[in-house]
């Protein structure tokens, strides 16, 4: 959107530029038929360099014009009545070349007008040098019409446009600026839904540290602890004693003595 009324500032104001363009290349026809131009009078080279470029100007003018006025009339096609009729008025009166029993003006929107104008250059350009003078009819249309009525109604247009294209841009900031109201309410809205939660995790997180942090439960610990201590005391030693004790009976029944010879109550029997 915002691109689009730039194009159509733009293509208004070319049309201002085209217009001017079209007016100075028609009077410079006319200057030289005249042989006003005294620079390219006498060097007939020149002159006709000069004829083509500017006829060829000319033309290129019309049809960028043409151009313009084509695309901002598509691009504006969907605006409202209201709208339209600012920015493409229909009272511009055209003046044209006097005739009996015909009428001077004739009025006609900024868009006709332009498209007359369009029309009327590419004649001039297909004229001959000759026939170039200020009261030919088509001469006579362009050089009257393009730097009064027309361009102050190519001026109204634009500034229509541009109040257009202001309309929008508050539009575009009016919506903007709800949208992030309406996503900041909501980011607001979440985050008072996510304080008790956090609030609780936080709590829970408080008990459970305490509960290794309380003085009870250390002397509970401590009092598991020493009676894991206990019964791995009682359980171990009767063990350690029966070991010991059966250790003695086989070392004196089935021992040795240092003579190598076998030892023992029976042994000493025997020898009595």
């Amino acid at each position: 959107m915002i691109n689009q009324n730039i194009k159509n500032i733009h293509n208004s104001e070319q049309r201002l530029s085209y217009i001017i363009d079209i007016t100075l290349r028609s009077r410079t026809l006319i200057l030289m038929n005249n042989n006003y131009l005294t620079s390219v009078n006498t060097n007939q080279t020149a002159r006709d360099l000069l004829y083509n470029q500017t006829i060829e100007e000319l033309r290129s003018s019309a049809t960028l014009l043409k151009v313009a006025q084509t695309d901002l009339s598509l691009k504006t096609s969907t605006l409202s009545v209201d709208q339209l009729q600012m920015i493409n008025p229909s009272n511009v009166k055209m003046k044209y070349l006097k005739y009996p029993s015909m009428p001077d003006f004739y009025t006609f929107s900024v868009w006709e007008a332009i498209m007359e104008i369009v029309v009327s250059a590419y004649r001039v350009s297909t004229l001959p040098l000759k026939s170039i003078m200020d009261d030919h009819s088509t001469v006579y249309f362009i050089m009257q019409n393009c730097l009064n009525s027309v361009m102050q109604a190519l001026k109204s247009s634009t500034d229509a446009i541009l109040n257009e294209s202001d309309n929008n841009r508050q539009s575009n900031m009016q919506v903007f600026l709800y949208v992030l109201i309406a996503a900041s309410a909501s980011i607001f809205f979440s985050l008072l839904f996510l304080i008790p939660v956090i609030n609780k995790v936080k709590k829970n997180k408080q008990e459970v540290l305490e509960l290794f942090t309380h003085r009870n439960i250390e002397k509970h610990i401590d009092d598991q602890l020493k009676t894991c201590r206990n019964f791995i005391s009682m359980r171990l030693q009767p063990s350690s004693e029966n070991m010991g004790g059966n250790g003695e009976d086989i070392d004196g029944q089935d021992g040795v003595n240092a003579n190598g010879q076998p030892g023992g109550k029976n042994m000493n029997n025997a020898n009595g």
